[in-house]
């Protein structure tokens, strides 16, 4: 959706005890304004804000990263971030807010404005600043485990692309007792999960499937589980074993399963 235009001069507005779900969907150029609704984003990503003055929002590896003074202003509605990208500023007054595995990055302080009752619960999530990202952090807010800090290494943030590079601490820094991210490694924060593995099953690194992997396989993720295994898992099971040695087998051999 882009350039669309409502009632309320919108990309799109909603009211009215709706529900909407964005699944693998891109909203460009257009501002959300909803109230007494349910909106829910699953891997969306929103290039406008987003104004709700009550009800509910779910981001669910989804990024909002609008051009302007903020990206959510929100009023008596209750938020949850999971695995989001938040690449602007939050204004929430009188909400409930949970935040986990997400990242909250923009270079203007404070990167959350709260004001009047708002409660936000974060855990292993990356504020630019830490606690000192969140103004009324004090009383405010109810900080878990794995919260950091710092730059989150985005490919190229000031052209819009926010997904990971290799260095960045967002990698295997989300809960650890979440379902991993396809890699079977432990999630990663944002809306972009970074691939360990680009080649499942050429745990050699040599680009080439061949008997040397079957072999290390064999060494070192059957006989003795080591971090060279991230790549052993061909089946997609998360559990590196004759199953995948097998796969291997049947992909050099050119065979299809």
């Amino acid at each position: 959706m882009s350039d669309n235009s409502s009632q309320c001069g919108s990309g799109l507005y909603y009211d009215s005890n709706v529900q909407i779900n964005f699944i693998n969907s891109r909203i460009g150029n257009d501002n959300i304004d909803g109230a007494i609704g349910y909106l829910s984003l699953q891997n969306t990503i929103v290039d406008g804000a987003i104004y709700c003055s009550s009800g509910t929002i779910a981001l669910d590896r989804s990024l909002i990263s609008p051009v302007g003074q903020y990206c959510l202003n929100a009023t008596n509605t209750q938020i949850l971030f999971n695995q989001a990208t938040i690449a602007n500023n939050l204004t929430l007054t009188n909400c409930d807010v949970q935040m986990t595995n997400s990242i909250l990055w923009h270079t203007d302080e404070p990167q959350i404005i709260i004001t009047e009752g708002t409660v936000l619960e974060v855990d292993y999530s990356l504020l630019q600043n830490g606690l000192g990202s969140i103004s009324n952090y004090e009383s405010s807010v109810d900080s878990g485990p794995g919260l950091i800090q710092g730059d989150p290494l985005f490919v190229d943030p000031d052209n819009t692309n926010f997904q990971l590079t290799a260095d960045s601490p967002c990698i295997d820094a989300g809960n650890p007792d979440v379902p991993h991210d396809s890699d079977c490694t432990v999630t990663d924060l944002g809306a972009y999960s970074f691939s360990q593995c680009p080649d499942p099953g050429d745990i050699s690194g040599d680009g080439i499937l061949n008997v040397i992997d079957i072999v290390m396989i064999v060494n070192h993720c059957i006989m003795d589980f080591t971090d060279e295994c991230v790549c052993a898992d061909v089946n997609g099971d998360c559990v590196p074993d004759i199953l995948d040695i097998v796969t291997i087998i049947n992909l050099i051999l050119g065979n299809t399963l």
